[in-house]
Protein backbone atom coordinates (compact mmCIF):
# COMPACT_ATOMS: atom_id res chain seq x y z
CA UNK A 1 0.00 0.00 0.00
CA UNK A 2 1.42 3.42 -1.09
CA UNK A 3 2.34 5.06 2.29
CA UNK A 4 1.85 8.54 0.94
CA UNK A 5 -1.68 8.68 0.57
CA UNK A 6 -2.03 7.99 4.39
CA UNK A 7 0.28 11.12 5.46
CA UNK A 8 -3.30 12.79 5.29
CA UNK A 9 -5.61 11.65 8.16
CA UNK A 10 -8.99 11.08 9.33
CA UNK A 11 -10.77 10.96 12.63
CA UNK A 12 -13.63 10.94 14.08
CA UNK A 13 -15.29 14.84 15.02
CA UNK A 14 -17.53 14.88 17.96
CA UNK A 15 -19.76 17.88 17.20
CA UNK A 16 -21.83 17.44 20.90
CA UNK A 17 -19.15 18.69 22.74
CA UNK A 18 -16.88 21.71 23.36
CA UNK A 19 -14.14 22.09 19.88
CA UNK A 20 -10.97 24.00 20.77
CA UNK A 21 -10.38 24.38 17.03
CA UNK A 22 -12.62 26.47 14.49
CA UNK A 23 -12.46 26.78 11.17
CA UNK A 24 -12.78 30.45 8.51
CA UNK A 25 -15.35 29.18 5.80
CA UNK A 26 -17.38 26.02 5.73
CA UNK A 27 -19.34 25.17 3.14
CA UNK A 28 -22.16 22.62 2.77
CA UNK A 29 -24.84 21.53 0.08
CA UNK A 30 -28.49 21.69 1.48
CA UNK A 31 -31.17 18.76 1.73
CA UNK A 32 -33.86 17.79 4.04
CA UNK A 33 -31.12 14.77 5.75
CA UNK A 34 -31.03 15.28 9.63
CA UNK A 35 -27.26 14.37 9.43
CA UNK A 36 -26.43 17.70 6.87
CA UNK A 37 -28.48 19.90 8.52
CA UNK A 38 -27.04 19.11 12.31
CA UNK A 39 -23.71 19.21 11.43
CA UNK A 40 -24.07 22.62 9.85
CA UNK A 41 -25.90 24.22 12.67
CA UNK A 42 -23.29 23.07 15.12
CA UNK A 43 -19.78 23.30 13.12
CA UNK A 44 -17.43 25.71 14.37
CA UNK A 45 -16.95 28.10 11.55
CA UNK A 46 -16.75 32.06 10.97
CA UNK A 47 -18.41 32.18 7.96
CA UNK A 48 -20.89 29.62 7.03
CA UNK A 49 -22.36 28.80 3.35
CA UNK A 50 -25.22 26.53 1.93
CA UNK A 51 -25.36 25.83 -1.78
CA UNK A 52 -28.42 24.67 -3.09
CA UNK A 53 -27.80 22.28 -5.90
CA UNK A 54 -30.61 22.28 -8.73
CA UNK A 55 -30.53 18.57 -8.91
CA UNK A 56 -32.24 18.62 -5.74
CA UNK A 57 -34.86 20.92 -7.45
CA UNK A 58 -35.29 23.33 -4.11
CA UNK A 59 -38.12 26.37 -4.89
CA UNK A 60 -37.19 30.17 -4.33
CA UNK A 61 -39.86 29.47 -1.44
CA UNK A 62 -38.35 26.19 0.02
CA UNK A 63 -35.12 27.88 0.46
CA UNK A 64 -36.46 31.25 1.83
CA UNK A 65 -35.09 31.05 5.06
CA UNK A 66 -31.92 30.08 4.19
CA UNK A 67 -29.33 33.06 4.56
CA UNK A 68 -26.96 34.07 1.44
CA UNK A 69 -27.72 30.62 -0.32
CA UNK A 70 -25.20 29.99 -3.07
CA UNK A 71 -28.01 29.14 -5.90
CA UNK A 72 -26.57 28.16 -9.45
CA UNK A 73 -28.64 27.90 -11.92
CA UNK A 74 -31.19 25.00 -13.16
CA UNK A 75 -28.99 22.63 -15.50
CA UNK A 76 -25.57 23.97 -13.56
CA UNK A 77 -23.00 21.22 -14.50
CA UNK A 78 -20.37 20.43 -11.58
CA UNK A 79 -18.16 22.74 -12.92
CA UNK A 80 -20.72 25.64 -13.14
CA UNK A 81 -21.55 24.33 -9.42
CA UNK A 82 -18.33 24.76 -7.92
CA UNK A 83 -17.44 28.02 -9.92
CA UNK A 84 -20.76 29.60 -8.53
CA UNK A 85 -19.09 29.00 -4.93
CA UNK A 86 -16.19 30.26 -5.59
CA UNK A 87 -17.64 32.89 -7.37
CA UNK A 88 -19.64 33.98 -4.36
CA UNK A 89 -17.29 33.68 -1.48
CA UNK A 90 -14.76 34.88 -3.06
CA UNK A 91 -11.46 33.65 -3.89
CA UNK A 92 -9.58 35.49 -0.87
CA UNK A 93 -11.62 33.06 1.51
CA UNK A 94 -10.96 30.29 -0.75
CA UNK A 95 -7.05 30.72 -0.39
CA UNK A 96 -6.48 32.13 2.94
CA UNK A 97 -7.54 30.57 6.09
CA UNK A 98 -9.00 27.72 6.91
CA UNK A 99 -11.44 25.86 4.30
CA UNK A 100 -13.80 23.20 5.28
CA UNK A 101 -16.30 21.24 3.36
CA UNK A 102 -19.52 18.85 3.94
CA UNK A 103 -19.52 16.34 1.05
CA UNK A 104 -22.43 14.53 2.77
CA UNK A 105 -25.18 16.62 0.67
CA UNK A 106 -22.46 17.21 -2.54
CA UNK A 107 -23.46 14.52 -5.45
CA UNK A 108 -20.05 13.16 -6.23
CA UNK A 109 -19.35 14.76 -9.13
CA UNK A 110 -19.06 18.02 -7.55
CA UNK A 111 -16.93 16.56 -4.73
CA UNK A 112 -14.56 15.11 -7.57
CA UNK A 113 -14.24 18.50 -9.31
CA UNK A 114 -14.05 20.64 -6.47
CA UNK A 115 -11.06 18.93 -5.00
CA UNK A 116 -9.35 19.41 -9.26
CA UNK A 117 -10.55 23.12 -8.77
CA UNK A 118 -8.88 23.66 -5.47
CA UNK A 119 -5.88 21.96 -6.51
CA UNK A 120 -6.01 24.11 -9.69
CA UNK A 121 -6.23 27.13 -7.88
CA UNK A 122 -2.82 25.85 -5.47
CA UNK A 123 -4.71 25.03 -2.29
CA UNK A 124 -3.20 21.95 -1.30
CA UNK A 125 -4.15 21.39 2.59
CA UNK A 126 -7.62 21.87 3.24
CA UNK A 127 -10.59 19.70 5.41
CA UNK A 128 -13.91 17.50 4.27
CA UNK A 129 -16.37 16.19 6.84
CA UNK A 130 -18.90 13.29 5.79
CA UNK A 131 -21.63 12.23 8.26
CA UNK A 132 -23.20 8.88 8.33
CA UNK A 133 -26.49 7.91 8.39
CA UNK A 134 -27.23 5.73 11.09
CA UNK A 135 -28.98 3.72 8.13
CA UNK A 136 -30.62 4.42 4.94
CA UNK A 137 -34.20 4.59 4.59
CA UNK A 138 -35.64 1.73 2.73
CA UNK A 139 -32.56 -0.12 2.89
CA UNK A 140 -31.07 -2.13 0.20
CA UNK A 141 -34.64 -0.67 -1.85
CA UNK A 142 -33.24 3.28 -0.90
CA UNK A 143 -33.08 5.32 -4.65
CA UNK A 144 -30.20 7.89 -4.17
CA UNK A 145 -31.43 9.15 -8.02
CA UNK A 146 -34.18 9.19 -10.19
CA UNK A 147 -32.27 6.06 -11.82
CA UNK A 148 -33.33 8.23 -14.81
CA UNK A 149 -30.12 8.65 -16.47
CA UNK A 150 -29.30 11.30 -18.96
CA UNK A 151 -25.40 10.25 -20.28
CA UNK A 152 -22.46 8.45 -19.03
CA UNK A 153 -20.00 11.26 -19.42
CA UNK A 154 -16.47 12.20 -18.31
CA UNK A 155 -16.39 14.28 -15.10
CA UNK A 156 -15.24 17.62 -15.98
CA UNK A 157 -11.67 18.17 -14.72
CA UNK A 158 -10.69 14.35 -15.25
CA UNK A 159 -11.29 13.72 -18.98
CA UNK A 160 -7.81 12.24 -19.45
CA UNK A 161 -6.01 11.44 -23.19
CA UNK A 162 -7.78 8.33 -24.36
CA UNK A 163 -6.38 6.25 -27.09
CA UNK A 164 -8.17 5.06 -30.32
CA UNK A 165 -7.15 0.98 -29.44
CA UNK A 166 -9.86 -0.08 -27.06
CA UNK A 167 -8.14 -3.98 -26.71
CA UNK A 168 -7.03 -3.20 -23.21
CA UNK A 169 -9.30 -1.03 -21.89
CA UNK A 170 -10.11 -1.56 -18.13
CA UNK A 171 -13.23 -0.11 -16.17
CA UNK A 172 -12.72 0.42 -12.34
CA UNK A 173 -16.36 0.63 -10.35
CA UNK A 174 -16.99 1.00 -7.02
CA UNK A 175 -19.78 -0.40 -6.59
CA UNK A 176 -22.41 0.97 -4.28
CA UNK A 177 -26.42 0.69 -3.87
CA UNK A 178 -27.42 2.34 -7.08
CA UNK A 179 -27.51 -0.73 -8.80
CA UNK A 180 -29.38 0.95 -11.69
CA UNK A 181 -26.26 3.45 -12.09
CA UNK A 182 -23.76 -0.27 -11.82
CA UNK A 183 -25.18 -1.60 -14.88
CA UNK A 184 -25.64 1.54 -16.97
CA UNK A 185 -21.74 2.14 -16.73
CA UNK A 186 -20.69 -1.40 -17.31
CA UNK A 187 -23.15 -1.22 -20.14
CA UNK A 188 -21.46 1.77 -21.65
CA UNK A 189 -18.51 0.45 -21.57
CA UNK A 190 -19.49 -2.86 -22.28
CA UNK A 191 -15.98 -3.81 -24.25
CA UNK A 192 -13.58 -3.20 -21.04
CA UNK A 193 -12.32 -5.26 -18.62
CA UNK A 194 -14.07 -4.78 -15.58
CA UNK A 195 -13.12 -4.87 -11.83
CA UNK A 196 -15.21 -3.63 -8.67
CA UNK A 197 -13.99 -2.40 -5.70
CA UNK A 198 -16.36 -2.75 -2.83
CA UNK A 199 -16.73 -1.11 -0.08
CA UNK A 200 -15.58 -3.47 3.00
CA UNK A 201 -15.95 -2.43 5.93
CA UNK A 202 -19.33 -0.93 5.17
CA UNK A 203 -20.54 2.12 7.02
CA UNK A 204 -22.28 -0.16 8.96
CA UNK A 205 -22.65 -3.90 9.33
CA UNK A 206 -26.39 -4.26 7.29
CA UNK A 207 -24.79 -1.77 4.76
CA UNK A 208 -22.91 -4.01 2.82
CA UNK A 209 -25.62 -6.82 2.71
CA UNK A 210 -27.88 -4.33 1.81
CA UNK A 211 -25.09 -3.21 -0.79
CA UNK A 212 -24.68 -6.98 -1.84
CA UNK A 213 -28.89 -7.27 -2.48
CA UNK A 214 -28.43 -4.44 -4.87
CA UNK A 215 -25.79 -5.65 -7.10
CA UNK A 216 -27.38 -8.92 -7.29
CA UNK A 217 -29.97 -6.58 -9.25
CA UNK A 218 -27.68 -5.59 -11.63
CA UNK A 219 -27.63 -8.90 -13.50
CA UNK A 220 -25.47 -11.49 -15.81
CA UNK A 221 -22.30 -8.77 -16.36
CA UNK A 222 -21.31 -9.52 -12.45
CA UNK A 223 -21.80 -13.34 -12.47
CA UNK A 224 -18.50 -14.09 -13.75
CA UNK A 225 -15.18 -15.51 -12.57
CA UNK A 226 -14.38 -12.67 -10.36
CA UNK A 227 -11.32 -13.59 -8.27
CA UNK A 228 -9.04 -11.37 -9.56
CA UNK A 229 -11.62 -8.51 -10.30
CA UNK A 230 -12.47 -7.78 -7.28
CA UNK A 231 -10.96 -6.15 -4.15
CA UNK A 232 -12.05 -4.26 -1.07
CA UNK A 233 -11.60 -0.83 0.86
CA UNK A 234 -13.01 0.82 3.87
CA UNK A 235 -16.14 2.95 2.79
CA UNK A 236 -15.31 5.94 5.19
CA UNK A 237 -11.35 6.06 4.21
CA UNK A 238 -10.27 8.12 1.02
CA UNK A 239 -7.02 7.65 2.14
CA UNK A 240 -6.75 3.94 1.79
CA UNK A 241 -8.89 3.58 -0.83
CA UNK A 242 -6.95 5.71 -2.91
CA UNK A 243 -3.84 3.37 -1.78
CA UNK A 244 -5.83 0.44 -3.00
CA UNK A 245 -6.38 1.93 -6.16
CA UNK A 246 -3.27 2.65 -6.89
CA UNK A 247 -2.27 -1.45 -5.73
CA UNK A 248 -5.08 -2.76 -7.60
CA UNK A 249 -4.12 -0.59 -11.37
CA UNK A 250 -0.39 -1.38 -10.52
CA UNK A 251 -1.37 -4.79 -10.10
CA UNK A 252 -3.81 -4.70 -13.61
CA UNK A 253 -0.68 -3.57 -15.34
CA UNK A 254 1.48 -5.72 -14.70
CA UNK A 255 -0.75 -8.61 -15.59
CA UNK A 256 -1.59 -6.84 -19.11
CA UNK A 257 -1.13 -3.97 -21.32
CA UNK A 258 -3.88 -1.51 -20.38
CA UNK A 259 -5.18 0.82 -23.34
CA UNK A 260 -7.61 3.32 -21.44
CA UNK A 261 -8.80 3.55 -17.81
CA UNK A 262 -11.87 4.24 -16.81
CA UNK A 263 -12.63 5.36 -13.24
CA UNK A 264 -16.34 5.04 -11.62
CA UNK A 265 -17.03 5.85 -7.52
CA UNK A 266 -20.84 5.04 -7.43
CA UNK A 267 -20.37 4.24 -3.65
CA UNK A 268 -20.16 6.50 -0.66
CA UNK A 269 -18.63 10.15 -1.09
CA UNK A 270 -15.80 9.46 1.06
CA UNK A 271 -14.62 6.81 -1.92
CA UNK A 272 -15.62 9.96 -4.81
CA UNK A 273 -12.42 11.60 -2.50
CA UNK A 274 -10.42 8.22 -2.64
CA UNK A 275 -10.97 8.24 -6.60
CA UNK A 276 -10.10 12.06 -7.14
CA UNK A 277 -6.70 11.88 -4.82
CA UNK A 278 -5.77 8.73 -6.38
CA UNK A 279 -6.54 10.06 -10.18
CA UNK A 280 -5.00 13.53 -9.41
CA UNK A 281 -1.44 12.06 -8.61
CA UNK A 282 -1.24 9.22 -10.64
CA UNK A 283 -3.22 9.44 -13.74
CA UNK A 284 -3.33 13.03 -14.78
CA UNK A 285 -2.53 13.20 -18.18
CA UNK A 286 -2.70 9.43 -19.26
CA UNK A 287 -5.08 7.45 -20.78
CA UNK A 288 -7.88 7.16 -17.76
CA UNK A 289 -10.64 9.45 -17.08
CA UNK A 290 -13.28 9.34 -14.44
CA UNK A 291 -17.05 8.84 -15.68
CA UNK A 292 -20.14 9.47 -14.19
CA UNK A 293 -23.90 8.30 -14.83
CA UNK A 294 -25.29 11.60 -14.93
CA UNK A 295 -29.06 11.95 -13.63
CA UNK A 296 -31.43 15.35 -13.36
CA UNK A 297 -32.85 14.62 -9.63
CA UNK A 298 -31.07 13.61 -6.45
CA UNK A 299 -33.67 12.54 -3.65
CA UNK A 300 -33.50 15.43 -1.04
CA UNK A 301 -33.10 12.81 1.53
CA UNK A 302 -32.12 8.94 1.98
CA UNK A 303 -31.08 8.33 5.36
CA UNK A 304 -32.69 7.86 8.77
CA UNK A 305 -30.61 9.18 12.10
CA UNK A 306 -27.20 10.56 12.47
CA UNK A 307 -24.05 8.73 12.76
CA UNK A 308 -20.53 9.90 12.63
CA UNK A 309 -19.12 12.64 11.56
CA UNK A 310 -15.94 12.28 9.96
CA UNK A 311 -13.00 14.80 9.69
CA UNK A 312 -10.67 14.53 6.57
CA UNK A 313 -7.19 16.71 6.16
CA UNK A 314 -6.64 16.33 2.95
CA UNK A 315 -2.90 17.03 1.80
CA UNK A 316 -2.91 17.38 -2.44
Amino acid sequence: MKLEYLASRKSVLDLSGKIDERWDLFISAFNDSRRVQSVFSSFPANTKRWVVLPEYGYSSTEISALQAPIVPGIGANEADVILAVAQSVGMDSLCSGRLCVDMTGFMRPHILYLVKYLSDQGIRRFDMVYTEPAHYSRKENTRFSNEQIESVRQVMGYEGMHDDEMAGDVLVIGVGYDHALVSRVANDKDGSRLIQLLSLPSLSADMYQESILRLDRTGSIFNQDMEDRMFFAPANDPFVIAAELSDKFQEIQNRSHVTNTYLCPLATKPQALGFSLFYLRELVDSAASIIFPFARHYDRETSKGVGRTWLYEVNL
